[in-house]
């Protein structure tokens, strides 16, 4: 539902038709958010990059809070066949965050990745200041949705209280409401418990479990866990290592359009994880990576995939990007953190 507002309808046509409108509306946007995962992923159809950013557009223009995320996602990554764009992926989560003027909780977790933004710098001016007022914000919206059940208000409420944006740090209610969205099935839940038993955080650390919901989560199509799910296998994180199941996942992601399993396909074609060992092939990934917007983040990626059990070790002071990553949580980076 797009907030232009047709002044030419009638009041009376208006109140006969509101309430209609507005469940068609919401009813087709979910619709169409559906419909674009599937070509994203491939389901009954051969993956389609372009139609799935088509349509997820259309979801979005819909007033569909989760096709908002899901492009704010793509531009912020660099993933699904976008270009990362920080100011793009902004821009999405800003529209995501407007949408709790209307209803209270829609927006918690545009909240919360806007004050990301602000945090880091991304797309706009590093401010603290910002990010705090924003992660307050979320944590207010996110209250009002986690109470009326609203699943994506429960995760955003998690995410704050794991972290303490916008509240005191409190793990043990993060991870109980990372057990309540889990009632309900889906990939998100799965995320939010993966990234909470690979850091220990409210719960006893377990990389075993921890895989155990990466995989599911990337088994619904959820593309940076198909890339952390590759390097659990590279580095024999939860599982014993398995090269070809480490190249596999890379591949599906890279199938999605993420450019981060485009730099982690090229260190394995240089190395020969799950592959045989090509300079070309290596380069020809690097480059797609790097066309992808992957420069920012380069060192911490080739860092971390040198971490790898296959064929070298490397010194514990050479992973001081990885370190200071996993301080502050990055779940990739705790991933390869653990075989440093």
């Amino acid at each position: 539902m797009t907030r232009r507002t047709y002044l030419s309808l009638a009041f009376a046509a208006v109140s006969v038709w509101g309430c209609q409108g507005a469940l068609w509306a919401a009813s087709n946007g979910q619709a169409l958010y559906e419909q674009g995962l599937k070509a994203q992923n491939g389901v009954a159809q051969a993956i389609d990059l372009a139609a799935a950013q088509a349509l997820l557009e259309k979801a979005a223009a819909a007033g569909n809070a989760t096709a908002m995320h899901r492009l704010g996602d793509m531009y912020h990554d660099g993933d699904g066949g976008a270009v990362k764009d920080y100011a793009k992926a902004l821009e999405w989560y800003r529209k995501e965050a407007e949408l709790d003027a209307a209803h209270p909780g829609a927006g918690s977790l545009g909240m919360l990745a806007v004050g990301d933004c602000y945090a880091m710098g991304q797309g706009v001016a590093k401010d603290q200041a910002a990010a705090m007022d924003w992660y307050k914000k979320a944590v207010q919206s996110a209250q009002i949705g986690a109470n009326k059940g609203e699943l994506t208000a429960m995760l955003a409420l998690a995410y704050c209280q794991l972290d303490g944006k916008g509240t005191k740090p409190d793990p043990v209610q993060a991870w109980t409401w990372a057990i309540k969205t889990s009632e309900t099935p889906n990939p998100w839940s799965h995320e939010l418990m993966a990234t909470m038993y690979v850091r220990g955080v409210g719960v006893q650390r377990d990389p075993e479990k921890a895989l155990q919901y990466l995989l599911k989560a990337a088994q619904a199509g959820i593309t940076q866990d198909m890339v952390d799910s590759s390097l659990c296998f590279a580095n024999g994180i939860g599982v014993k290592a398995d090269a070809k199941a480490a190249f596999d996942w890379a591949q599906k992601a890279v199938d999605r359009g993420n450019s981060r399993a485009m730099a982690i396909i090229g260190r394995y074609y240089h190395m020969g994880v799950g592959v045989e060992r090509s300079d070309t092939q290596a380069k020809a990934w690097y480059q797609k990576a790097i066309d992808k917007g992957t420069k920012r983040h380069w060192a911490l990626w080739v860092i971390s995939t040198l971490c790898l059990a296959f064929r070298r070790a490397v010194p514990r002071r050479q992973c001081g990007g990885i370190s200071r990553a996993w301080t502050k949580g990055t779940r990739t980076a705790c991933i390869s953190w653990g075989r440093c």
